[in-house]
């Protein structure tokens, strides 16, 4: 045995069920409703399964600790189902054989066995017998597991495991995997044992969750992604135990994104597995309802946070950021939420935030009983829309580090192949991926397994210009929208836009094109080595920052340089973005020896009028007549033919703008018309409001249409949506 199996979703519910079954009966006692209630739900399910050959109808095995199915390994259900194992291996068995038919008494005596400290049978019919004796007639024991995936001979002894002569398969997959597994294991036992004894008087071990949040951090530093791929796995209790390991591991991996340093990480996977330690005060029936909370109900659940820091404190729990993370982790940037603000008396800190974050991803992306998992997509597009409610710079780091699809994830691609991320690429559609079976779905040897870059830069810029050619207005109405770093991604994405939109304006032909918006896509590259203190400060820079920040372009190209990128055209646009047309700015020219040439002051035009026009956190978007203004002052600062050409180009209305007009109507500027105040527009609604089918859409010239005028803007520029008066 030595691969990765990916589980059909029958065995993944049915182990989960039964370790689920098997973890509640620890906690509670023997005829509490959970109990029951998954009982019920394995007997219903088991009972529908089609038997099989030996008339079973589910058999599990477990090999070095992990479950096996069909000689392969399922990972994720040997994360979320080690109570399982754990009552098997004290079985000294190898798996077992559910025939049937199974009442759900026979199911909650079988947790209700599990959930003893039984001593380890001498064979493998003394531990039947406990079955036999319970009244369990319809589950089989079966014997140790061999290296080949298969059951062995039902012999009398019971003791290591069997080894099979035929095979020549090592355990390279146990080799790999086992710290990673052990850790999750103890990660979910750990939040299992601290969710039963918060709301009791016995004692939480935190001296145990603090030194697996340290072991984590020190293991997953080698296996980032191995240890994101883990986090794709369902397990028994999404409220709560799952869930809290998900959010810990998602944290320490934003913070190390961040970075945020060892110690400081270890604090952060131990705050991320204790963050809803008040759930475990909350009635069950409040946090399990499937449905709306009332009034009252929503109270007792919005208590969680403070319970859970009343809990922490019982237990001589002081650490500042364990307890920041506790209670402030449903707190909003903007300091609404809950608990109130005025219970605390200050800011929770970024840690609160960090996990906030993670939180809410994790909530929107996983299973529940009552709802589908939302896919990443969407769940940055929820969470990009809720303004005021995350720290944007940690929400754009959190982004740009998970991609849309994270490593880890499982993915099949156009050409029947299989593979699995492994990193964000440049492009946020299109990540590195390591491919793991072909086209013909065959598995590949993990030795000959290749890795795919599925971006490109120079692609993007060249498929950019050809669509963009047919598409220009929808190009820039595309433009308008606000993203979740318009520091760093969005405006290098908008620069890139307009540059070639200026660049075809000049009539510069396409091949040049094509280099101008790769040129446009990496100006600000070297701003990824600029520490984010400086990059993402809100309020002026003093002298030493600034000396830092000016040395991006310089190490912009360095890196291009690295790897290998000469072309003059990119590296004089990398190089000299921030010069100005007399010579001035930064880098100093003397370091340069020539003018950056053409490029280099085209992207500048761009990249200053997207900042003016942009939103920023601690600024309002500029009006694009206020930034022309500011451009056609700073005398000496532009190349004069390029600034003309480009205002021309844009108008006072931007094509894509969109725009209130004095009769109620609405429309989106289509073109630049002949007279600067007065472009042309397609009206999308009419002067009640009422949506125009867009075969139906008239487009009106503002410069013959006299009566009428604009009057608001919805879209200022480049990068905010809000209604502006003009």
């Amino acid at each position: 045995m030595g691969r990765i199996m990916s589980m059909t979703h029958n065995d993944s519910d049915m182990i989960i069920l039964l370790a689920t079954g098997l973890s509640q009966r620890r906690m509670y006692f023997e005829n509490h409703p959970k109990v029951q209630s998954t009982a019920r739900q394995v007997a219903a399910a088991l009972n529908s399964m089609k038997r099989g050959p030996d008339g079973e109808r589910f058999t599990l095995g477990v090999y070095n600790n992990k479950f096996v199915k069909d000689g392969s390994y399922l990972v994720g259900p040997s994360i979320a189902g080690r109570s399982l194992i754990d009552f098997i291996e004290r079985l000294g068995c190898g798996g077992m054989a559910f025939h049937g038919p199974l009442e759900n008494r026979h199911l909650e005596t079988f947790f209700s066995l599990g959930a003893q400290r039984l001593e380890r049978p001498a064979n493998l019919a003394e531990a039947q017998a406990l079955f036999d004796q319970a009244g369990i007639d319809g589950i089989r024991l079966l014997p140790l597991m061999t290296e080949n995936g298969g059951f062995g001979r039902e012999k009398d002894q019971v003791g290591g495991m069997e080894k099979d002569s035929s095979s020549v398969l090592e355990d390279t997959v146990a080799m790999e995997f086992a710290p990673l597994l052990r850790i999750y294991q103890s990660m979910y036992d750990a939040v299992a044992s601290n969710t039963v004894t918060s709301p009791q008087d016995s004692s939480l071990d935190l001296d145990k969750t603090r030194e697996i949040g340290r072991y984590f951090v020190e293991i997953s530093n080698q296996n980032a992604i191995d240890v994101m791929q883990f986090l794709r796995y369902p397990d028994y209790d999404s409220y709560t135990v799952g869930h809290s390991v998900r959010v810990a591991a998602l944290s320490v991996m934003l913070g190390r994104r961040l970075g945020w340093p060892d110690e400081k990480l270890k604090k952060l996977a131990t705050a991320g597995l204790l963050h809803d330690l008040g759930k475990g005060c909350i009635p069950e029936e409040i946090l399990f309802k499937n449905g709306a909370l009332d009034k009252d109900e929503r109270r007792v659940m919005e208590s969680h946070p403070a319970q859970g820091v009343q809990v922490l404190l019982n237990h001589g729990e002081t650490d500042p950021f364990i307890v920041s993370a506790v209670w402030g982790h449903h707190l909003r940037h903007d300091g609404s939420g809950y608990p109130s603000m005025k219970d605390l008396g200050h800011r929770p800190g970024a840690v609160a935030e960090l996990v906030h974050i993670c939180d809410v991803f994790e909530a929107l992306t996983a299973h529940r009983p009552y709802k589908k998992p939302m896919t990443t997509r969407r769940a940055y597009q929820i969470m990009l829309q809720d303004e005021g409610c995350y720290h944007p710079t940690m929400l754009a780091t959190f982004i740009r580090a998970m991609g849309l699809y994270p490593p880890g994830t499982e993915v099949h691609l156009s050409d029947g192949s299989t593979g699995v991320v492994v990193a964000v690429g440049q492009e946020f559609e299109r990540p590195r991926i390591r491919i793991i079976t072909d086209g013909q779905g065959v598995d590949i040897a993990p030795k000959d397994q290749p890795t795919l870059d599925l971006g490109e830069t120079r692609e993007i810029g060249r498929y950019f210009v050809e669509i963009s050619n047919q598409n220009a207005i929808d190009v820039m109405q595309f433009l308008r929208y606000p993203d979740y770093d318009s520091y760093t991604v969005g405006h290098s994405v908008r620069v890139a836009a307009l540059s070639v939109m200026l660049g075809r304006r000049l009539g510069w032909p396409d091949e040049k094109l094509k280099k101008l918006a790769t040129a446009g896509l990496l100006h600000d590259l070297g701003k990824g080595c600029i520490p984010e203190e400086i990059l993402f400060k809100n309020g002026a820079l003093d002298k030493d920052e600034r000396r830092v920040m000016e040395s991006h372009p310089a190490q912009g190209v360095q890196v291009l340089l690295n790897h290998g990128e000469t072309d003059p055209f990119i590296v004089s646009a990398v190089w000299g973005h921030h010069l100005r047309h007399d010579g001035s700015g930064y880098p100093s020219m003397k370091d340069l020896g020539h003018r950056p040439g053409a490029v280099a002051e085209l992207v500048h035009i761009c990249d200053v009028f997207e900042a003016l026009t942009a939103h920023r956190p601690y600024k309002k978007p500029m009006t694009t007549r206020r930034a022309y203004q500011i451009m056609l002052q700073d005398e000496g600062c532009y190349h004069p033919t390029m600034l003309a050409t480009f205002i021309r180009a844009m108008g006072l209305y931007p094509p894509g703008t969109e725009v209130h007009l004095s009769d109620g109507s609405t429309g989106v500027v289509v073109a630049v018309g002949q007279e600067f105040e007065r472009p042309r527009i397609r009206i999308i609604t009419d002067g009640q409001g009422v949506d125009i089918a867009p075969k139906d859409q008239p487009t009106l010239d503002l410069g013959e249409a006299r009566h009428l005028k604009v009057v608001a803007m919805v879209s200022v520029g480049f990068g905010a949506m809000e209604l502006v008066e003009t």
